[in-house]
């Protein structure tokens, strides 16, 4: 029987569009543009789909600096959300994304910079409350000066409506289930009347996957050490889940990579998994070999550990295995007692997205790289 927890996967690719704050009822309406069609394939008249939070005790905005370099000590929110934005959403359509009692969305609700209760208190969760509904907010930009942005909202209850009627979630399914069908039936058919002019369709808006090639488990990347960072002055325990990264990445040891990688939604064997299908998936064929690290920073229980290194790229039918030198930043965040990976960006020398170094570096000899 679909959940409250069968919502958010629902909500993939959908637009908040409207957001409406009734204090006297203490419920908050999220009105969300869905990908939906009637179980029967026809299109529905209106596929937008509003959420009532009931019962509302307490409504938290929290920013973070969207880039992983900015330092808590730098950052100030670009904008934020208000009570009166609540009452009467001014921000047009948002991508967002919902998550429902998340341990993941309330890590990174505890991490966040800046912190402001618009309704209620601005510490701790409410007890009589037995939902915690976070809303974050896609970053229009991911450079020094972006903002993510985030709502945690303890209420009772959570119902779904469209057109002003109870949306039961299982047929909600049904109906996401049959977007995508005539997803795949519009570009199956498009494929196959290539050279026509067909009716432009709202699936037009969407680029259509490709399958990867299946991974080759016989190849071998370059048998080198894939973490071997002279020691610097930056803290082990920084330093320590990136190396555990790149190194259960090589030895295929999901599990290390995990806990350098959580997800907090996910078991550590069910982040594990999801890790290795990456990498037997789209992220097939490339291994890193870390050599220097170029800057760092911490700030509390959060920091950032610059590295770089060489990155090998399997070859295919179409062109040879190639080394290339790449600059990886991570944002890391300290779960406990222990530093974890939230984060991370790569850029490339060679391509204008990462830094030259003027001097020569020793670790690039050998490599062969390309230029």
């Amino acid at each position: 029987m679909a959940g409250l927890n069968d919502i958010p996967p629902l909500l993939h690719d959908a637009r908040l569009v409207d957001c409406r704050w009734d204090r006297h009822l203490k419920s908050l309406h999220l009105s969300f543009r869905c990908l939906r069609r009637n179980v029967d394939g026809t299109p529905v008249e209106d596929g937008t789909v509003d959420l009532k939070l009931g019962g509302v005790e307490r409504i938290v905005a929290y920013y973070s600096p969207a880039g992983l370099t900015v330092k808590p000590s730098e950052f100030g929110p670009a904008s934020r959300i208000t009570l009166a934005d609540l009452e009467e959403w001014p921000h047009g359509a948002a991508e967002a994304h919902l998550a429902v009692n998340s341990p993941q969305a309330e890590f990174d609700a505890a991490m966040a910079c800046v912190r402001e209760a618009l309704v209620g208190g601005p510490e701790g969760r409410n007890a009589a409350s037995p939902l915690r509904v976070h809303v974050s907010f896609e970053p229009h930009n991911h450079g020094p000066h972006g903002t993510a942005t985030g709502l945690a909202v303890d209420c009772d209850s959570l119902e779904s409506f469209t057109n002003g009627v109870p949306l039961d979630i299982g047929t909600w399914g049904r109906q996401f289930e049959a977007w995508w069908a005539g997803w795949r039936e519009h570009w199956s058919a498009k494929g196959q009347a290539a050279g026509e002019n067909p009716q432009p369709a709202v699936e037009d808006a969407f680029i259509p996957a490709g399958q990867p090639d299946p991974p080759d488990p016989s190849y071998r990347p370059p048998s080198a050490p894939p973490f071997l960072v002279p020691p610097t002055t930056v803290p082990a325990e920084l330093l320590k889940p990136v190396e555990d990264y790149h190194t259960g990445f090589h030895q295929q040891d999901w599990l290390t990579v995990a806990a350098a990688y959580p997800h907090f939604d996910h078991s550590p064997e069910g982040r594990a998994a999801g890790l290795r299908d990456r990498f037997l998936g789209w992220d097939h064929g490339r291994w890193v070999y870390l050599r220097r690290l170029d800057a760092w920073w911490c700030e509390g229980d959060r920091a950032c550990v610059i590295v770089r290194g060489i990155e090998h790229v399997k070859g295919d039918d179409e062109s040879p295995a190639r080394n290339e030198e790449t600059v990886i930043t991570y944002g890391l965040r300290k779960s406990g007692r222990t530093w974890v990976i939230a984060g991370w960006s790569q850029g490339w020398p060679r391509s204008g997205s990462a830094d030259k170094l003027p001097e020569a570096q020793p670790w690039r000899e050998g490599y062969e790289l390309a230029e």
